[in-house]
């Protein structure tokens, strides 16, 4: 890494005063409101393709 970019990352992990700057960390809401729609969401996807198995399987054992 050259020193630039290194001069560039240490000049915005320190804030203006000198001393580091904590950023809090980056935490995912708890109450996601699209949390059952993606569960449902995987499961049909899921089903789709089992379904798409056994069709073939069919189609090759036929």
């Amino acid at each position: 890494m050259s020193i630039a970019m290194f001069d560039r990352l240490r000049t915005a992990y320190r804030s203006r005063d000198g001393t580091r700057r904590r950023s809090a960390p980056v935490r995912r809401p708890r109450n996601d409101p699209l949390a059952p729609a993606r569960g449902l969401m995987v499961g049909f996807v899921l089903s789709l393709l089992l379904w798409a198995l056994i069709v073939l399987g069919l189609v090759w054992l036929a």
